[in-house]
């Protein structure tokens, strides 16, 4: 908003500072030691020097260097005493008005009381914080420039309202009359430039100064909306509403100029360091367009007599002035009179005769009783972890001895569910994952016709008495695949090939009967490498929790027995664990944490939360009873995110990284590694044969892909590559394909939240 130009700047003057030694030993005193920033001094201590020709030159001649510093914060402290204040009388009021209303029903009939309100007047009055935001030039005679930043400011508001009941008297339409002062003060903005000779050091020094401005804006407004009140037997009501304010007096302004350096130095024609640069009306001030929000709480003082406090909101979608972005929003608090007009309430019938004496009370009815309480002292920890994993397919298919048809364990599924099926929904695991392998070779050939594969059967050498034997086995095995992925996903048959190897491409030791076992299988190849492209899940949450189970405690008593109980716990307001049983609840209940529960409690906990813990018991009577536990719990999400790589799958006993798994770890180091990202490389090993050869082979097959990735990335941070033989198992041993699964290099990456492309 363009400010009026101030007048030229007069010559500033010199406070003269008084600078005294003392003798040996003594202590040097200046002004400024005497005061840190002494703002008036007094006449007789005053010299005027007025600027020298050479400081005025330089002065027109370069521009001066302008500190904006910032927006004013906003009185924080201020609105919660409102707030508060204004809820406390509130309830004072109505409980005050509810003890009065108690006395008058057994007074006589009140002929003064409506039976339905047609409409309201009232009057307001109250008080209003005006928080202003704009970036208004600086203008003074030089070159400065620069621009004041966001301000506050106060005034009263006052006017007429009506209500008109729609719906019932569900809703009300509202019309506001009001007169209100929108004015503020602006952020503050520091100039500097113009050299000027400093009297304590006898040197030219820049001559830094501060400019305020205040403007005063006053609005008649006019605005209609719809008040509700939620909770009919709560005599709170929301009222949104929109409306225009429209210049009720001219607006004006204020501008005043303070030297704060160097100390000493003043104005001339005031003898002070302050003086006024500029003030008049404000141009251009335009329609103010708003939208409110308001809380209220009506207290009846009569029977067509109300008095409310408001708290309002009110949002600019205009600005003051049409020159430039200038919007002033309002938090208001004020005190509503209503008078109610409408139906008055007929006169009741006579009364009846007086009804015969009651019969004698009941015995009280002992209801039942439950009790729930928790050992679980420490708080429940939750940390969730943004995860990207690549799963290796491992592209064989085992079978039983002399065996044709597919093992139950792989996922297989009818035509009709083929629409439906997305790896991406398989299970963040390699072998949970490649159960579906299946499926996986039948959808990705669905969706590219130009792939084609062929099926290796193979035998173990020792299922048939005769080769032709062997053949015939090896053949239909690879048979049995072709015609589920033909079937199941409509495949052309032209593109599976099968063929019969005497053994497989890579074969396991026959000196291990485990080996024996991994011979017997169907290898799927492809010459397009999509068709084994490993399975990717990208930016999946993990969780880690402890306490890993918690413990209630509970009992329940009843005079009649207990049919039913029920256990519930909760995080803001979210069931994260039931159970429910008949009869009386056990004594004690474990609940055994999940990754389902710690996601729940990851996203509706904060740092510092609670889980509820809510016993609810139901007795043969049909009378229920409840008890509460609760349990602090907090939910964090790590700071750095976790990639994975696992490669397949080292064949047996080979540390050799084949081309497809060369081509795996070059898309993951281009994917997966910034350039603060840290990598930890772990091989491992089946459990068959010897410990320290499997420990050696293990290091191999990390040290092999190190290297790789040194490669690729020599600046790459790896803080280990270790092996770990087969003292870590990942998979049960027992299968071939959990074995193969183990024969593997795990590369793992943290990078900080912040360098990942589209944040944490």
């Amino acid at each position: 908003m363009p400010i009026p130009s101030a007048q030229p700047p007069l010559p500033i003057r010199h406070a003269e500072t008084s600078i005294s030694k003392a003798g040996k030993g003594g202590q040097e005193e200046t002004g400024k030691k005497k005061e840190q920033r002494e703002r008036t001094p007094s006449p007789e201590k005053t010299s005027l020097s007025p600027l020298s020709p050479r400081e005025r030159a330089w002065g027109e001649g370069k521009p001066e260097k302008l500190t904006n510093i910032g927006a004013l914060h906003l009185h924080t402290q201020l609105h919660r005493a409102l707030l508060l204040g204004a809820i406390a009388f509130s309830l004072l009021a109505h409980g005050s008005a509810s003890a009065q209303d108690a006395t008058q029903d057994s007074t006589a009939f009140d002929s003064g009381k409506l039976e339905r309100v047609t409409f309201r007047l009232g009057v307001l009055g109250g008080y209003g914080y005006n928080r202003h935001q704009t970036q208004a030039s600086i203008f003074t005679s030089g070159t400065e420039c620069g621009a004041f930043g966001d301000g506050d400011g106060k005034g009263i508001v006052a006017g007429l309202f009506g209500e008109f009941p729609l719906l019932g008297g569900a809703v009300d339409l509202t019309a506001h009359l009001l007169f209100a002062q929108r004015g503020g003060s602006f952020g503050e903005a520091y100039t500097a430039g113009l050299p000027v000779l400093d009297p304590n050091s006898n040197s030219y020094v820049p001559l830094e100064r501060k400019h305020s401005y205040t403007a005063t804006l006053n609005f008649f407004v006019g605005e209609f909306g719809l008040r509700v009140a939620p909770i009919p037997e709560f005599p709170i009501y929301l009222r949104a509403g929109a409306g225009a304010g429209f210049p009720l007096t001219e607006a004006t302004y204020h501008q005043t100029e303070e030297i704060l350096s160097p100390d000493g130095v003043l104005y001339p024609e005031t003898n002070r360091v302050t003086r006024d640069v500029g003030n008049g009306p404000i141009g251009n001030v335009q329609t103010l367009i708003t939208a409110s929000g308001t809380l209220g709480y009506a207290i009846p003082i009569a029977n067509r007599l109300s008095i409310a406090p408001e708290v309002s909101y009110y949002h600019p979608f205009t600005d003051i002035t049409l020159a430039n972005r200038w919007r002033v929003s309002t938090i208001q608090a004020d005190l509503a009179l209503r008078y109610d007009f409408g139906v008055p309430v007929q006169p009741p019938p006579p009364p009846p005769p007086p009804p015969p004496p009651p019969p004698p009370p009941p015995p009280p009815e002992v209801l039942p009783v439950a009790g729930i309480t928790t050992s679980t002292t420490e708080q429940v920890q939750v940390v969730r972890t943004i995860v990207t994993e690549t799963f290796p397919i491992l592209p064989y298919i085992f079978f039983d001895s002399a065996s044709t048809q597919i093992p139950g364990r792989y996922q297989r599924i009818g035509g009709e569910s083929r629409a439906a099926f997305n790896e991406k929904d398989l299970p963040h695991r390699s072998l949970d994952a490649y159960y579906s392998i299946l499926n996986v070779i039948g959808s990705r050939m669905s969706a590219d016709p130009s792939i084609k594969i062929t099926l290796n059967g193979t035998t173990d050498g020792r299922e048939t008495a005769t080769q032709a034997e062997a053949t015939s086995l090896a053949k239909q095995r690879a048979q049995s695949i072709k015609e589920y992925i033909a079937d199941t996903w409509g495949i052309d048959p032209k593109r599976i090939a099968i063929a019969v190897l005497a053994r497989p491409t890579f074969p396991s030791s026959a000196e291990y009967q485990e080996g024996v076992e991994e011979n017997r299988r169907v290898e799927i190849a492809s010459l397009t490498d999509n068709l084994l492209a490993p399975i990717l899940h990208e930016r999946f949450s993990e969780y880690s929790y402890s306490p890993q189970n918690i413990e209630f405690a509970t009992e329940a008593t009843s005079p009649a027995a207990i049919s039913s109980w029920r256990l519930r716990v909760s995080a803001g307001g979210a069931t994260v664990a039931e159970r429910s049983g008949t009869g009386a609840p056990p004594a004690a209940v474990t609940w055994a944490l999940d990754d389902k529960a710690a996601g729940i409690i990851s996203e509706k906990v904060g740092e510092r939360g609670e889980l509820q813990g809510v016993l609810e018991i139901t007795d043969a009577r049909g009378k229920r009873a409840q008890s509460e536990a609760m349990i602090p719990a907090s939910g964090a999400t790590h700071p750095f995110e976790i990639s994975r790589l696992s490669l397949i799958v080292f064949d047996f006993d080979k540390a050799e990284i084949t081309p497809q798994n060369r081509r795996m770890v070059s898309a993951f180091v281009a994917q997966s590694i910034y350039p603060r990202s840290t990598s930890q490389i772990t091989g491992s090993t089946d459990r068959l044969g010897e410990l320290a050869h499997n420990q050696q082979l293990s290091e191999s097959r990390a040290f092999a892909v190190r290297d790789l990735i040194l490669a690729e990335r020599p600046e790459a941070i790896i803080t280990s590559a270790q092996g770990v033989g087969p003292s870590r198992l990942l998979y049960d041993n027992a299968l071939p394909e959990g074995r193969y699964y183990c024969r593997t290099v795990t590369v793992e990456v943290a990078t900080p939240l912040e360098d990942v492309r589209g944040g944490g």
